[in-house]
């Protein structure tokens, strides 16, 4: 197990030099993305709160147990102010949420799963999410992961959400009934 969790901190470590692609429609300004620190933590919850009726509220203990299970914890700045964040959990965690758990259950193959991005409500429509994506995407290529996987909310439905996972090449492999939702689980390929 040990040796596992050094396995995880060198490869995290190897993509914490990854800079974000500026080939898109953001202003010049923005930094790359980059990992989160401990004085991002508070902005990151703020975010988080915005969108309720998509994401699960990052209490003290699910916050606390992301830190711990996450192999991608990821930032993106604009205007030197933390924008948005996305949280990244490899096939091999021990993570009992019901959605990671469907997934676990169908796919052999590696993957990363997307617990939660959020982008706040001012900087949304800039891109920033497509960067994020684009940046997990190379970490799980240069990890050896299969899949990226995620589920986005069907009923009620996440247009927004289901669109733009559309965008990027995910395709819908199930439905799944939980809490008060029903989820769309999402998978894209690497290639």
């Amino acid at each position: 197990m040990a040796a596992n969790r050094i396995g995880k901190y060198v490869a995290i470590a190897r993509f914490s030099a990854r800079m974000c692609d500026f080939n898109s429609r953001l202003d010049r300004t923005m930094q790359p993305c980059r990992d989160a620190l401990p004085a991002d933590y508070d902005a990151v919850k703020a975010i988080n709160r915005e969108s309720p009726e998509a994401l699960s509220l990052l209490d003290a203990d699910y916050f606390a147990q992301l830190l711990d299970l996450s192999d991608y914890f990821r930032v993106i700045e604009l205007e030197d102010e933390v924008a948005g964040y996305l949280f990244a959990i490899t096939h091999r965690a021990a993570y009992d949420g019901e959605e990671f758990q469907w997934f676990r259950q169908h796919y052999a193959a590696p993957f990363l799963y997307i617990d939660q991005i959020a982008i706040t409500t001012t900087a949304r429509q800039q891109g920033l999410a497509q960067l994020l994506y684009r940046d997990l995407q190379a970490c799980a290529l240069e990890a050896g992961a299969q899949y990226l996987l995620c589920e986005v909310n069907y009923r009620p439905f996440n247009t927004a959400s289901q669109k733009f996972h559309r965008r990027l090449g995910f395709v819908q492999v199930g439905l799944l009934q939980t809490r008060e939702v029903t989820v769309s689980l999402l998978a894209k390929k690497l290639d």
